[in-house]
């Protein structure tokens, strides 16, 4: 009889334990699965940092093809106004100062013009890169307090094993 009742006794024991480790065993699969998240996370943020780094190089190439362009266009300018002023200083002397403050005017609009287009992607992409920092700012904050929460549930629960133990 009082081997009946040690046997019921260790067979109760032995259930408490296994839903001890069981609930430490979901909670191990909860961190796993928090970790994946944090990882894919990371990666997605190596992605961005990619794509921000590419979309930069190309702001900058597009930058140094314009500057050669407003060079070369500058530099045909000059030529196409020395030619003109040659071939019509006979015939046109009296217009010279209008054609030149034209040929000017001209010159600082399509630069204005580049300006304008330039600045407005800047600012686009200054938006675009401010959304996305924003989104990921609110992931990792989200994923700090739910990593907080299941560190406070992990330690809750060692303390409770191990006082049961004890």
């Amino acid at each position: 009889m009082e081997n009946s009742q040690n046997l019921n006794k260790t067979i109760s024991e032995l259930e408490t334990q296994v839903k001890k480790f069981k609930n430490i065993s979901e909670a191990y699969t909860e961190i796993s699965n928090l970790k994946t998240d944090l990882l894919t996370l990371k990666e997605q943020s190596v992605n961005s940092l990619e794509k921000i780094k590419t979309i930069s190089d190309k702001i900058e190439n597009k930058l140094s093809e314009y500057k050669r362009m407003l060079s070369d266009f500058s530099t045909e300018n000059k030529d196409f106004h020395k030619e003109l002023e040659q071939h019509i200083t006979s015939k046109l002397e009296k217009h010279k100062s209008d054609i030149q403050v034209d040929i000017r005017n001209e010159g600082a609009q399509i630069q204005r013009g580049f300006e304008n287009s330039l600045t407005l992607n800047f600012n686009n992409l200054q938006s675009r890169l401010q959304e996305i920092y924003l989104k990921q700012n609110k992931q990792f904050a989200f994923l700090k307090v739910l990593l907080f929460f299941l560190i406070g549930i992990c330690v809750g629960l060692g303390a409770i094993i191990y006082f049961a133990v004890l």
